[in-house]
């Protein structure tokens, strides 16, 4: 479960440094950051789902 938390909170982060980006007109960093986030999110979803199946939440 402690996997799950730091990877939601580190999807957060890197969003959060997207839209940071964007106000700095940085657009190709955005893209990255953007990336990073959504594949942290993604990752922290799929491990909750497991998760889940499995009985362990």
């Amino acid at each position: 479960m402690r996997h799950i938390i730091i990877r939601s909170v580190m999807a957060i982060v890197w969003v959060v440094a997207a839209i940071a980006s964007i106000a700095n007109a940085n657009y190709l960093m955005t893209l990255v950051f953007g990336v990073v986030g959504v594949a942290y999110g993604f990752n922290a979803r799929k491990m909750y789902l497991q998760m889940k199946d499995n009985g362990e939440i």
